[in-house]
């Protein structure tokens, strides 16, 4: 299946929409559209990645930040709870502020459950839903509980999008200094060291080691600039050829990478939203296995969501939640062992989100240490670099005084 864009007038109220779907070709796109009751005006596969940002319509205002759709999941939920129906929710939120991206989110979405659409169909085809938001409203669809389903999702993403600005301001400082430093670093190769190499002509081999190797750096940073840029990517198209063709030099690349912490911080973190879905999933009556497929659709790490997609197959084949999780690598004990009890005492929802929390918040406090550390370091290792181009050439000066002396 290939995503395509269609661009179609809606034949209720005669606007002009963009909706993405999924289909084997154009045409099966195109019908699908007309099936609905809309006119397709053109097809064209869905673009991604920088091309697709810079071809797609502007303007569209199909986009939606993690703040407004927090806050639309939080007023759907509250709506919804009040015992009003989904249209009348959502035609309510349409209706409220009509230029902020949740109110003409649920405005697309009104018009698309009109005829006759699935919310969970109807959110999937907009581009800037997440899957995990996607997954746990079809689970709350089959389940009957859109109120509790779309509660969850505040909360998930409430708690998502805290994270993300904890760990952003937490960076902020040591990404200010290692600006300012490669900013010190070119300007003492480009402009200081060029300024002393004429008092070092002809006295090259007598110099320090780490003075010679310093005006090599700063001729090539001078005069070999393109060289250099040439090089560095003639090397990165090099390993990128053999990191696609070599699946062994590829699996030794993603091992390398786990053992780096920010990497294992990341899936760690998309463990505890994973199986936090899970549990969502499971405390609104979803079937196991069935909960573990939407949990895999959910998941944004391609590793991930192959493990709970065979997680699911394993499920109908009779095992348990527990043991299947314990097959996942990355997995702390200490979740499995938790999940583990809740099969046991027949809460298994509430026993998945709690080892989500866990599970997140003791990575949440390993980032902070992990944090709390690089401040430190970096400021010492980035200065360190200035000092020690700065040495380079006061060495090179005492040991020309030394060589005039003698």
């Amino acid at each position: 299946m290939t995503k395509f864009q269609v661009h179609s007038i809606d034949a209720v109220n005669g606007t002009s929409e963009h909706l993405i779907v999924d289909a084997e070709h154009e045409l099966d796109a195109a019908q699908q559209i007309s099936q609905r009751g809309g006119t397709p005006i053109s097809v064209s596969p869905l673009r991604t990645g920088v091309l697709g940002a810079l071809l797609s319509p502007l303007g569209n205002g199909r986009k939606i930040s993690l703040d407004a759709l927090s806050l639309f999941a939080e007023q759907l939920a509250e709506l919804l709870g009040a015992g009003l129906t989904l249209e009348q929710a959502l035609h309510l939120l349409s209706s409220q502020d009509v230029e902020a991206p949740q109110s003409r989110l649920a405005e697309r979405l009104l018009r698309k459950i009109r005829t006759g659409l699935a919310l969970s169909v109807a959110l999937k085809q907009e581009e800037s839903i997440p899957a995990a938001f996607v997954g746990i409203v079809q689970g709350a669809e089959r389940s009957g509980s859109l109120a509790s389903g779309f509660a969850t999702l505040a909360s998930y993403l409430e708690r998502q999008r805290e994270t993300k600005q904890r760990i952003k301001a937490a960076l902020a400082y040591p990404v200010v200094v290692l600006v300012v430093t490669v900013f010190a670093m070119v300007f003492i190769l480009t402009v200081v060291i060029p300024e002393f190499a004429p008092l070092f002509a002809g006295e090259e081999q007598r110099l320090p080691g780490i003075t010679r190797a310093v005006l090599f750096l700063s001729d090539l940073v001078v005069n070999q600039l393109f060289l250099l840029l040439l090089a560095l990517l003639a090397f990165s198209a090099i390993f990128h050829i053999a990191l696609t063709q070599s699946s062994r030099l590829r699996k030794r690349g993603h091992a390398a990478l786990l053992r780096l912490p920010p990497v294992q911080y990341a899936m760690r973190l998309e463990f505890s939203r994973t199986i936090r879905v899970l549990g969502a999933l499971l405390s609104s009556g979803v079937e196991a296995s069935e909960a573990m497929d939407l949990t895999s659709a959910s998941a944004s790490t391609a590793a991930i969501r192959q493990q709970f997609s065979d997680g699911a197959r394993s499920l109908r084949e009779g095992r348990s939640i527990s043991s299947v999780l314990s097959a996942m690598p990355h997995l702390p004990q200490s979740v499995i062992t938790l999940i583990a009890v809740g099969e046991q005492t027949g809460e298994i929802g509430k026993a998945a989100t709690r080892a989500a929390q866990l599970l997140e918040s003791d990575t949440n406090q390993r980032i902070d240490r992990f944090l709390s550390a690089l401040n430190p370091t970096a400021v010492i290792t980035l200065g360190g670099l200035v000092a020690v181009l700065i040495a380079s050439v006061m060495l090179g000066i005492m040991s020309i005084n030394q060589l005039a002396l003698k």
